[in-house]
């Protein structure tokens, strides 16, 4: 059995380890070019080119399935050419690629619209609603379920091995993914599904993001973390902005139109993968992964304990007879989240209802996105500030509840206003005024946070994200189902009534429990803060 260099345990030994413990001298740090050098920088270039390409194509996307399903539907119900001309000099009468037709008739058809969010062929079904439903929930939903199994164990091997590896995977599919998109021939839908299944198998972006974190605080000191975490939001925020418009312009100015975006994205990952092999440096050293895994146990089965533990410490936190309060916020949160789901939908109806493009809906969210960055980091601060100065914690608690409530009143009123719209223009008029609406998630987190102490946030985000990803699951079988049942029966705003109902309703039952929920806050900011 080999020998191992074990440390004499004296008064003085640290109880946790430390990277001074002594190794074996031939994992000893070796100099190494100033480039090669692990840095918080250089692992925030792949991450936002990746993020932004893949921002860049989700828009898009959607208009290419609506004229990918369009051909089919063309093919299978014997259409003539006239009904589905492909001569025009416009991008927004026809796209540039031959084998799609022409997508100012296609969006008008209600059986495209019907199949669009299912990403499915038309051939198959036309009408089938149980159909329909089964179809996309098979597409879509099946990456976040293998998806939130990947980021539980993912999450453990960062933080005992090395960072980068685990930054190559969802990358490498999200480059495969864009490829069997944009191919020739299309893709028949069980090879979506599995694409779909294997990415997120292979940790999708979520894992990403989880391991460029992990890599960050690797490579910087604790005390200045918090400043690096929020450059890189905010780095990642203005890729999110950006990506989507410039996506909708080169839709425009790219001879293949919006198969050249998809050309461009998988050019973007193959970059950000060559760069992950070749530049980007390990977060840890031979010594450093030693001193980890020395400490730690790696089998599969700790692993499924460490996680199962986990969530039973989660779900602790919202039972106990004085959870009420955050039962209802959480609640409320999950129910916006919910109703997120709604956006997905709005291409459809943009493109059905005012014969948007790609390039109309990314510059209508490169404005919007604006709008809410001013209200976020200008307007709530400034109301906060000027309404909470010299009051008590109650009424700045009460405050922050008006706020909600109006913020969702807002919302639920833009909505009603979208289904008044007349003319395109209208919507960036509604967007920006009902704005504000936007901050009633973040202020329901800040409520959330103070109902358990500063040692459990951890364990509450978390069990926050995994309710989230759920209801954004049950979501994305609703409200398709409701927009295509409503564009078949000719009633494109319906998804926007439902919307609208769940915003005042939430606003009501903030109403009828404002008291108890300040009570509860008040009384338990009184012995923990």
């Amino acid at each position: 059995m080999p020998s191992t260099t074990q440390l004499p345990v004296t008064e003085h030994t640290p109880l946790l380890p430390s990277d001074h413990l002594d190794v074996d001298d031939t994992m000893a740090v070796r100099p190494c070019p100033w480039y090669r050098q692990p840095s918080p920088y250089q692992v925030v270039f792949p991450l936002f080119i990746h993020i932004f390409m893949a921002s860049m194509a989700i828009v898009p996307f959607q208009q290419f399935l609506l004229l990918y399903l369009c051909e089919k539907y063309q093919s299978s119900s014997g259409r003539s050419a006239s009904f589905f001309p492909t001569n025009s000099s416009s991008f927004h009468e026809t796209p540039t690629i031959a084998f799609l037709p022409d997508f100012a008739t296609c969006r008008k058809i209600p059986e495209i619209q019907l199949q669009g969010l299912t990403d499915c062929n038309p051939s198959h079904s036309h009408s089938g609603l149980d159909r329909k439903v089964d179809y996309y929930f098979r597409y879509v939903h099946q990456r976040p379920r293998p998806d939130c199994r990947s980021m539980s164990w993912r999450s453990v091997r960062s933080d005992r091995a090395k960072a980068r590896h685990d930054n190559i995977s969802p990358i490498r599919h999200h480059r495969h993914a864009r490829y069997r998109r944009c191919g020739p021939n299309g893709l028949p839908t069980v090879g979506l599904i599995l694409s779909r299944i294997l990415q997120g198998m292979l940790g999708s972006q979520g894992v990403l993001i989880m391991t460029t974190y992990a890599y960050i605080a690797d490579t910087i000191k604790a005390e200045n973390r918090t400043q690096m975490l929020v450059s890189v939001e905010a780095l990642f925020y203005i890729s999110f902005t950006l990506a989507p418009y410039i996506g909708g312009v080169l839709t425009r100015v790219l001879p293949a139109g919006v198969v050249g975006v998809f050309w461009i994205a998988i050019l973007g990952k193959f970059l950000v993968l060559s760069y992950i092999l070749v530049v980007l440096p390990e977060s840890l050293t031979e010594r450093q992964v030693i001193l980890r895994t020395r400490h730690a146990k790696t089998g599969i089965r700790d692993v499924e304990r460490s996680i199962r533990a986990t969530m039973h410490k989660i779900i602790s936190i919202f039972k106990g007879p004085d959870s009420s309060a955050r039962r209802l916020i959480l609640a409320a949160m999950l129910v916006i989240g919910a109703a997120s789901g709604g956006v997905r939908i709005f291409f459809y109806f943009a493109a059905y209802r005012f014969g948007w493009d790609a390039y109309d809906e990314g510059q209508l969210m490169l404005v919007l996105s604006v709008g809410r960055i001013f209200y976020m980091l200008a307007a709530l601060p400034a109301i906060l500030k000027f309404f909470g100065r010299g009051a008590s914690p109650e009424q700045k608690i009460h405050l922050e509840l008006q706020l909600v409530r109006f913020a969702m009143v807002l919302q639920s009123v833009g909505y009603l206003c979208m289904v008044l719209a007349t003319e395109g223009w209208m919507l960036y008029t509604i967007g920006l005024a009902d704005g504000f609406g936007t901050l009633a998630v973040p202020m329901l987190r800040g409520l959330l946070s103070r109902t358990v102490t500063s040692q459990m946030q951890g364990s509450l985000f978390s069990g926050i994200q995994f309710m989230e990803q759920l209801a954004s699951i049950l979501s994305g079988i609703i409200f398709p189902s409701v927009w295509g049942w409503s564009v078949k029966n000719s009633i494109p705003s319906l998804f926007l009534f439902l919307l609208a109902g769940v915003y005042i309703v939430l606003s009501k039952a903030l109403v009828s429990l404002t008291l108890s929920v300040i009570s509860f806050l008040s009384l338990l900011q009184s012995k923990f803060y």
